[in-house]
């Protein structure tokens, strides 16, 4: 498990980073206050991240570039949406992205979700997204996959009653893997979407890609047993 975040933490400090891990992405995510946070800074601070609090909470767990994070934003003004992002370069894109759209319903942190989840408080999400996450497809690495049993099990005390899971993925064994993780819990049929995300198909960058090669996509949505 990755700690992610430190370098910015330390540099709104006033403190100095390494020569080694400066670079310009960390120093830009300084900028983006009450934007990108910090998993120092969002615990303290959650889910109350957002212009208008108390709407129903969306997380979205590897937001890449904010593609799918702003559509939901967008289309779904009544709900608020917080990314997950491991990398600083793809956290300060999504908090470009944020800014430029002057998004009051979306943000961003830069954490390691399988950190930070745990530490939500109980029932306080409306649904998680979870697109095309590393398939780990080695027997070896398998263990670093997200959607594994221990994922759902703390999911199922952080969702609300009504809480989702949407989970989509290109690689066949690693969908198998995680409806058998999920055991227990609500299967729609594969082409489902949760209600609350209905107006849109959300589209990731690397599902258009798989699409355009006619190779198959695996979608499912599980909702709390």
């Amino acid at each position: 498990m990755r700690r992610v975040g430190s370098l910015v933490e330390r540099l709104k400090k006033g403190e100095e980073v390494a020569n080694r891990h400066d670079n310009p992405y960390v120093r830009e995510a300084v900028g983006f206050e009450g934007i990108l946070f910090t998993p120092d800074e969002v615990m303290p601070k959650f889910p109350n991240l957002f212009e208008q609090n108390g709407r129903p909470l969306v997380i979205e767990v590897g937001s890449y570039l904010g593609k799918n994070l702003i559509e939901i934003a967008k289309e779904v003004p009544e709900a608020n949406v917080l990314g997950l992002e491991i990398t600083y370069k793809r956290a300060v894109k999504c908090a470009r992205k944020i800014t430029a759209n002057s998004l009051g319903n979306a943000r961003i942190s830069i954490c390691d979700a399988r950190a930070l989840l745990p530490e939500i408080p109980d029932e306080s999400l409306d649904g998680v997204c979870v697109f095309f996450p590393d398939p780990w497809p080695k027997a070896r690495h398998e263990k670093n996959r997200l959607a594994r049993k221990e994922f759902f099990e703390i999911l199922e005390k952080k969702l609300k009653p009504s809480g989702f899971v949407w989970f989509k993925t290109d690689h066949q064994p690693y969908f198998e893997y995680a409806v058998a993780a999920a055991r227990g819990w609500n299967v729609s049929e594969r082409n489902i979407q949760p209600k609350i995300l209905s107006k849109s198909s959300y589209t990731t960058v690397f599902e258009q890609m798989f699409l355009s090669r006619n190779e198959p996509v695996y979608r499912v949505v599980f909702t709390r047993p």
